[in-house]
């Protein structure tokens, strides 16, 4: 992860999903999950912000065809 944000919610997630864990490839897959789950996260956010900024200013919606 190249954002120091998004590297921390992933590692944060990773220890969550495999606590204590010392298994390299148990730690990589919960790391793949954990970086799964902040992409679905982040798609959530941005689907929540364009609905919502459509639903303050209708006139931006799709033109008409």
């Amino acid at each position: 992860m190249y954002d120091p944000d998004v590297g921390a919610d992933v590692a944060f997630m990773a220890e969550e999903i495999a606590p204590g864990c010392q298994d390299p490839e148990l730690i990589g897959r919960a790391r793949r999950i954990a970086e799964a789950q902040v992409d679905l996260m982040r798609v959530a956010r941005a689907r929540r912000d364009i609905i919502s900024a459509a639903m303050a200013d209708p006139t931006t919606g799709p033109s008409p065809a």
